[in-house]
């Protein structure tokens, strides 16, 4: 079904869904505050997207700059969060800008989405249906205001490199 959907013309709409593990950089706080799931829409009611039977919280995100290359450096991609009530920075403050904590990026399309996400359910919903999910490591922190947070990301196979 996922290829199918791929190759339309109008598919429905494709979601960035992200989890943001700070169980390595934080491991003393409750497992359940070890791991933010976040996502830059509602679904049709108004409420959290759901997907694989987790929840993420509404937030506005996006990440930018994930295309792979096959010629010289990888890209370095950016994700970028508000900074709502200066949560972010107090996470910052607390934990080194979050570098090294880890971050992963799923895609989907909404019409695979859980059925709790729709008013009439989704006979479509297949928690199976999606790209393969990126995952990467925060670098560095490149950006902070009272408005939002920003940083560079690595990728996985880079993480044995040294950094300059």
């Amino acid at each position: 079904m996922f290829n199918a959907e791929i190759q339309k013309l109008e598919t429905s709409a494709l979601l960035s869904l992200y989890v943001v593990d700070l169980s390595s950089i934080a491991p003393e706080l409750p497992e359940e505050e070890q791991i933010l799931r976040f996502c830059p829409m509602t679904n049709e009611l108004g409420e959290s997207v759901v997907w694989q039977g987790n929840t993420y919280t509404p937030y506005p995100c996006e990440g930018e700059g994930f295309g792979v290359s096959t010629q010289g450096s990888p890209p370095r991609p950016l994700f970028r969060a508000m900074n709502i009530n200066g949560v972010l920075t107090d996470l910052c403050l607390a934990y080194q800008d979050l570098v090294q904590a880890k971050i992963t990026r799923m895609r989907t399309f909404a019409r695979f989405l859980d059925a709790v996400n729709f008013a009439d359910g989704n006979p479509d919903a297949d928690p199976e249906n999606h790209y393969p999910d990126d995952v990467f490591r925060i670098e560095r922190k490149t950006d902070e205001n009272d408005i939002y947070i920003e940083w560079e990301l690595r990728w996985p196979f880079e993480i044995g490199r040294a950094h300059v």
